[in-house]
């Protein structure tokens, strides 16, 4: 399997639907099967709705539609260590250049802790996660010139 979604199930008309795609190591998360590219989604239901997540490997991710060759990075990579992890964390992003949003959110969706930083082309952050309970979270990163990427974090 390329990932896994948590908060599918039955809904009933007007409830709101959250749904978070975690890819596997070495693998992001690409979009949903109507072409959304939220993730985590919250959604209304209005009708009977199927959604699949679709993952890509990492090492095929190919940044599009941007002029600057400087942007241009046909590897973008994510990395989080330590992990499983207490006390802090380092958020290692390459290939990005720009304005680069991380987020830790819980696996409702809920926005736990949000950094923005701005990359010269790869950077470093590292977060204090103290204050975070015991268990999984999921790492968000994104920015103007890539699809959002999505890593599992434990906190422990």
């Amino acid at each position: 399997a390329f990932g896994q979604v948590t908060g599918g199930g039955t809904y009933y008309y007007g409830d709101i639907a959250t749904l978070i795609a975690t890819p596997n190591d070495g693998y992001d998360f690409i979009e949903w099967s109507d072409g959304n590219s939220m993730n985590p989604r919250s959604l209304i239901v209005t009708r009977d709705t199927n959604l699949v997540a679709h993952f890509q490997l990492i090492e095929d991710t190919v940044v599009v539609g941007i002029d600057d060759p400087q942007l241009i990075s046909s590897k973008s990579h994510l990395k989080i260590y330590p992990n499983p992890a207490s006390g802090a964390i380092t958020i290692s992003v390459a290939g990005i250049k720009g304005n680069v949003c991380i987020q830790i959110l819980d696996l409702r969706g809920g926005e736990v802790t949000k950094e923005t930083i701005d990359c010269p082309a790869d950077c470093e952050k590292s977060i204090d996660i103290k204050g975070l309970s015991a268990g999984a979270y999921i790492v968000r990163v994104t920015s103007e010139s890539i699809n959002p990427m999505i890593r599992k974090l434990i906190v422990k």
